[in-house]
């Protein structure tokens, strides 16, 4: 990822780290699931999508579920997929991904619970470039 890119995965922690902080905080009086806490997460997000990552990459949404499963969806808004290496793409993008979602502190509930985690790259038409799945057994 680009300078700019692991900034914004940073706000995208910060604000899943405050979602469970809260959560974690309104455990004393309730229990809400896992799963419950992933869709609250993507609905905040979700409220500040779209936004430019950097100059070519734009975070558009997210989505929880089903399950244990947490979507990103990413438009690299100045490329068709066919002006794309997909396979070069992914083979950058995946063990910087890996990485972020194994070090840094504020996933560390995503690790714990398990989730796994999508990263949908699409064209500035909307067609599919890459589907990245981030398993447990990828960041264990």
């Amino acid at each position: 990822m680009k300078k700019s890119q692991v900034s914004i995965t940073a706000v995208v922690v910060a604000v899943l780290a405050g979602i469970l902080g809260s959560w974690a905080g309104g455990l004393i009086f309730q229990k809400p699931s896992f799963d419950a806490m992933l869709v609250e997460a993507a609905q905040e997000i979700n409220k500040t999508c779209p936004f430019l990552v950097d100059r070519d990459t734009r975070l558009d949404g997210t989505l929880a579920g089903p399950g244990m499963k947490f979507t990103y969806t990413y438009t690299m808004i100045n490329y068709l997929r066919e002006e794309l290496d997909s396979t070069a793409f992914r083979d950058y993008m995946v063990p910087q991904i890996v990485n972020n979602v194994r070090t840094h502190p504020e996933m560390a509930r995503f690790r714990e619970q398990k989730v796994t985690l999508v990263y949908d790259y699409k064209d500035k038409l909307g067609n599919l470039i890459t589907s990245i799945l981030v398993t447990p057994e990828d960041y264990e």
